[in-house]
């Protein structure tokens, strides 16, 4: 049988997968609510707000991805969870792009914004502030696009995993086939067929 991550088998591999991405996307969610609530925050929300739709979508998707791969009695069911989850995949990329373009147009008002804020000291010149800001910049952007990447590398292999074990099931007969209901016909015929043998 194939697995996941070289070790684990394929089952146990999609629901560790589901449920990582459905944790994951309750913490993002949590924190980019806050971030929109503090009208303190230095940074634009324009980015938190996408963020947050885009772990709406993650929250649903893997909650349906959950009950599919523990519940499902069907191998199109959870066929369906691997389409979804490629389409994830797919968003994910998407923010991704947005994501670095948002960072690269977004420096310049970061900086004079931070300019603003720390020049309320007079001993702060103009070169030593942009500096400083820029180094702040470069703190808040870099595991963002870091963290982020390696979030969408991860979730491509496990794209292809939950794919696999659709396949699996469908292939192996892994979900038990929905048992067929002898009708009063089928059970007359039965009958008919054992009393012809008696006789």
């Amino acid at each position: 049988m194939a697995r996941c991550c070289c070790c684990i088998p394929l089952k146990a591999g999609v629901i560790i997968i589901t449920l990582l991405w459905l944790f994951a996307s309750i913490i993002s969610a949590i924190a980019d609510v806050a971030v929109i609530k503090n009208t303190e925050q230095l940074y634009d929300k324009r980015y938190y707000v996408v963020d947050l739709a885009s772990s709406a979508i993650t929250f649903l998707i893997t909650t349906f991805g959950l009950f599919v791969t523990c519940c499902a009695k069907s191998s199109t069911i959870i066929k369906i969870y691997a389409v979804l989850f490629a389409i994830l995949v797919i968003i994910q990329i998407a923010h991704l792009v947005y994501m670095c373009i948002f960072i690269a147009t977004y420096h310049d008002t970061y900086i004079t914004t931070c300019l603003s804020t720390i020049k309320s000291s007079n001993s702060i010149d103009d070169v030593t502030g942009s500096s400083d800001c820029n180094a702040e910049f470069k703190k808040f952007a870099a595991p963002w696009v870091i963290g982020y990447v390696f979030g969408v590398i991860l979730s491509i292999y496990f794209a292809f995993v939950i794919n696999r074990y659709a396949k699996h099931c469908k292939n192996n007969e892994k979900i038990s086939p929905v048992p067929t209901v002898q009708t009063n016909t089928d059970k007359k015929t039965d009958n008919d067929k054992k009393t012809d043998t008696d006789k």
